[in-house]
């Protein structure tokens, strides 16, 4: 089945029960993109393309 990016993000949220971290890595890079996102709840947005040192600033 493929998911919309922003049902996906709302399932895993509705189904995990610990928390997790969500990315979303998209080539979508207008601001409403990015709100939409974070308005379901990922926790970063990152666009293409990505240097390296943004996807480690993440996890530090």
């Amino acid at each position: 089945m493929i998911l919309h990016g922003q049902r996906m993000v709302w399932r895993l949220l509705m189904r995990v029960v610990t928390e997790i971290g969500i990315i979303v890595f998209t080539t979508n890079a207008f601001d409403s993109d990015r709100v939409n996102a974070m308005g379901v709840g990922c926790n970063a947005f990152l666009t293409k393309p990505m240097k390296k040192k943004q996807l480690l600033e993440l996890f530090l």
